[in-house]
């Protein structure tokens, strides 16, 4: 999040997983959200559209990684947990 904060030109789309820990992250980096550099949707957005017209997607969640893969959109993935079983299938059909 530094490295994206302070790139020109780019606008991140921050997705907490519920109110508290959005009310967290603005709490501990207040200096994202000034002149909207860093934007939390007040309500549920297309998952799909906002992937499309991403640069790059980070996520913990598999299947926007796998959906935004699927689209051509460059992925980080940052789940720390066991790969799912048919993530190396993915991956070989992707190479």
């Amino acid at each position: 999040m530094a490295r994206a904060f302070h790139a020109p030109g780019v606008k991140v789309v921050l997705l907490p997983r519920n109110k508290a820990q959005a009310a967290q992250i603005k709490s501990n980096w207040p200096q994202w959200f000034e002149g909207s550099k860093v934007v939390v949707p007040k309500e549920a957005v297309d998952g799909l559209n906002l992937l499309w017209y991403s640069d790059l997607v980070v996520s913990g969640g598999g299947t926007m990684n796998r959906e935004a893969a699927a689209l051509g959109v460059p992925v980080y993935s940052i789940f720390r947990g066991k790969a799912a079983p048919w993530t190396a299938t993915c991956r070989a059909r992707a190479e």
